[in-house]
């Protein structure tokens, strides 16, 4: 799977180094630390890195189109090995998967702002910010 990726592209930047992290991810997944050329430091999951490593620079667009592609295949196999009617995978994409999402996003705010996600100002932001420096 992951094979040297030093002097590869992740979008417009090279890679410097990669190293396995301690973590995994919440399907038990390996995670790599990738550190750029531009000092950034960012991590992946084994798949995502793989499919996203490319020989030359790309773009924005098509780094997402890359990181798509992957979850996109996990997804379709998911239905396909339930065997639900297209109907009911319609549902869960157009209804019950952004439902769900925003349900939990909203948990989130409310734990990490103390209040609903549509009454956070960007004042709150700002204090967020500085109690963090």
């Amino acid at each position: 799977m992951l094979t040297k990726l030093e002097g590869k592209y992740i979008g417009e930047e090279k890679i410097k180094s990669t190293k396995k992290v301690a973590r995994k991810t919440y399907l038990d997944s390996e995670v790599y630390e990738v550190v750029l050329e531009n000092k950034e430091v960012v991590e992946y999951p084994a798949s995502i890195l793989d499919a996203i490593n490319t020989d030359k620079p790309v773009d924005l667009n098509e780094l997402r189109e890359l990181k798509g592609r992957p979850i996109a295949k996990k997804i379709l196999s998911i239905f396909v090995d339930s065997e639900i009617a297209i109907e009911d995978i319609n549902y869960l994409l157009q209804s019950k998967l952004p439902a769900t999402i925003q349900e939990s996003i909203g948990v989130v705010y409310k734990k990490y702002w103390g209040k609903n996600k549509e009454d956070v100002t960007l004042r709150d932001v700002d204090l967020k910010l500085k109690l963090d420096k």
